[in-house]
């Protein structure tokens, strides 16, 4: 079941892929950060600034139509300690490429590991974008004429 986001170190990184893809998505604790006790804070800030809605904390909806909104999408991509979190950001850009392609995604204070540097490499695929790295800033350009070639994250080989 693709809504369930748990299980897996990882897992929390397609969180916001899936509640833009399906509309809802639930985050089990056990999964993601929280294995390792590490907090999942700002996966969960993530999943609201998307638009997501929960009242417990682990089941969230979309509630925002971002196929009828014009809004720009930005996210700073900081742990509360303002250090640059390699799955913040991973999650951050996966997240992105579930946006409509009208939509500008602007992500600041982005990790640049190497893990980070992959999966911008393969997404670069799906959605144009541009990487300032001296400032840490991603940019996902808006494209206004419908794409087939959002990223759904079934179509990846694995």
């Amino acid at each position: 079941d693709l809504t369930t986001a748990s299980f897996s170190r990882a897992s929390i990184d397609i969180a916001g892929n899936i509640l833009l893809t399906y509309g809802i998505v639930h985050c089990i604790e056990v999964g993601g950060c929280q294995f390792t006790k590490r907090p999942i804070d700002r996966h969960l800030n993530l999943l609201v600034a998307l638009g997501g809605y929960t009242d417990d904390g682990k089941i969230f909806y979309l509630k925002k139509d971002w196929k009828n909104s014009n809004d720009e999408f930005i996210f700073d991509c900081r742990t509360t300690n303002g250090i640059s979190s390699v799955g913040v950001t991973i999650h951050a850009i996966l997240s992105c490429c579930a946006l409509p392609t009208h939509i500008q995604c602007k992500l600041t204070s982005i990790a640049l590991e190497i893990s980070v540097r992959t999966v911008i490499a393969l997404i670069a695929q799906y959605r144009p974008c541009v990487v300032f790295e001296s400032e840490r800033i991603i940019i996902f350009e808006k494209i206004n004429e419908y794409s087939n070639h959002d990223l759904v994250l079934e179509h990846l080989p694995i």
